[in-house]
């Protein structure tokens, strides 16, 4: 059954069981208002099957009324046609977030060391000077270290 909120704009879906045939106090969650609520239908029978159905006959007159209408629908002009032209916001506009940025570049420059400091040996060979290059990297990265650790205490 659907409940709505005395304020009119929120509207609940509740299971009829949880109300007793007394009612219940209610609160919404958005608003905060409180009201007492009584089941007005307490048949079992009308809750199972709310809908009920016509059978009804269609004449040869009324079938007729209706290809009328629909011709002379036809027959009428348009009128009154405007074209409005508004420039639609894609709100699917994808947001870099510049925490994400930074977060990704951390990680692609800690990969970027791995990978120097994996094939150490192989790069010497070009580069003779990686070894010391990579030794004053890793003191630097201590400093910032203890430079955070002592900011912190």
């Amino acid at each position: 059954m659907i409940i709505n909120c005395p304020c009119g704009e929120k509207y609940f879906n509740v299971n009829p069981n949880l109300i007793p045939d007394k009612g219940r106090t209610l609160k919404c969650g958005s608003c905060g208002k409180k009201w007492f609520y009584k089941n007005e239908n307490t048949s079992q029978e009308e809750e199972k099957n709310p809908y009920k159905f016509k059978q009804t006959t269609t004449s040869k007159e009324s079938v007729d009324n209706i290809k009328e209408f629909q011709n002379d629908s036809e027959n009428d002009e348009i009128r009154n046609t405007t074209k409005t032209t508004k420039k639609i916001k894609n709100k699917n506009k994808k947001n870099l977030n510049f925490f994400k940025i930074v977060f990704v570049i951390i990680i692609s420059f800690s990969a970027l060391i791995l990978l120097l400091d994996t094939f150490k040996i192989q790069i010497s060979n070009i580069y003779p000077n990686i070894d010391f290059l990579l030794d004053s990297l890793y003191e630097t990265f201590i400093d910032i270290y203890l430079f955070f650790k002592d900011l912190v205490n």
